[in-house]
C-alpha cells in the first residue's frame, strides 16, 4: 500500500502547533504571574502590638515583617527594614486614644495599610 506524502506532513505540524500553542500559554502565564507580583500590595505582618491594645506607657515599640523590597512608613514617617523585611521603630504616644497607620508599598504596587488603636491612661 502506498501513503500520499502529504498524509505524512500532517502529524508533524500537529505536533509543531501544539508546542507553539504551550509555549504562547507558558509565556502568558508568566508574564500574568510577574504583572501580579508588581501590581499588588506587599505583605504587611504587625507582630507587635497587638490590636486595640490598652497601654500605659507613652511609647511603644512597632515590630512587623514586610517585603524585602517595599518600603514602610509609621505615621507618614519612613521606617528603615533590613535585608529580609523585618522593621521595629519606636513611636511616642500621648494621652488618650492613638491611631497608628502602618503602610507597605512598593515602587509600582498599591500600598497595604494596617491600623492599630491604642488607648494610654
Amino acid at each position: 500500500k502506498i501513503i500520499k506524502k502529504s498524509k505524512l506532513i500532517v502529524f508533524p505540524k500537529i505536533v509543531r502547533n501544539t508546542l507553539i500553542g504551550i509555549a504562547i500559554l507558558i509565556c502568558f502565564l508568566y508574564l500574568i504571574f510577574y504583572f501580579q507580583k508588581i501590581i499588588f500590595p506587599p505583605y504587611l505582618e504587625i507582630s507587635q502590638p497587638s490590636k486595640n491594645l490598652s497601654n500605659k506607657k507613652t511609647d511603644i515599640t512597632i515590630i512587623g515583617k514586610t517585603a524585602k523590597e517595599a518600603t514602610v512608613t509609621i505615621n507618614g514617617e519612613t521606617v528603615l527594614n533590613n535585608h529580609n523585611g523585618s522593621f521595629s521603630q519606636l513611636v511616642n504616644l500621648k494621652e488618650g486614644l492613638n491611631e497608628i497607620i502602618i503602610k507597605s508599598k512598593k515602587k509600582y504596587s498599591r500600598e497595604k495599610i494596617v491600623i492599630r488603636q491604642i488607648l494610654v491612661k
